[in-house]
């Protein structure tokens, strides 16, 4: 019994010293963007202005972290302008502060994905005469 002992044991060792040293070619896949949950076409509800119209976010091809929202604020209804840029880090999402969309409007604010298809905004804008304090809704249609 101690012969086969004797035996097993450093056979043992040996075999998982073998699998120590292996590693895989594939590392784990990396986690989902976090900005996918963002895309897509929202209904928009503002309580400060008391509005309700349309809002699409897309992914920013030059960034790994930014998103385009067109007609943020409803201050590009007519596409005219540029959109809001936005910063995405798991469900929050920030606008780039103090940037000019639309016809001139300056933005600043952020919000958060509160269901997969609910973004609850709080953000200010100013048209250039009056400061607006806005707080609002974006529902995923």
């Amino acid at each position: 019994m101690k012969r086969i002992n004797g035996f097993l044991l450093p056979a043992l060792a040996l075999f998982m010293a073998a699998f120590e040293g292996c590693t895989t070619d594939n590392p784990s896949p990396s986690p989902a963007d976090p900005r996918s949950s963002f895309v897509g076409t929202w209904l928009a509800n503002e309580t400060g202005k008391k509005s309700t119209f349309e809002a699409t976010i897309e992914l920013d091809p030059s960034s790994t972290s930014r998103v385009l929202i067109h007609n943020f604020a409803n201050a590009d209804a007519g596409g005219s302008g540029n959109p809001a840029v936005a910063e995405v880090s798991g469900t929050s999402i920030t606008l780039l502060a103090d940037q000019v969309i639309g016809d001139g409007w300056t933005i600043n604010g952020s919000g958060y994905l509160s269901t997969s298809t609910k973004i609850n905004w709080s953000y200010t804008y100013f048209d250039g005469a009056t400061l607006f304090s806005v707080t609002g809704t974006y529902t995923k249609k």
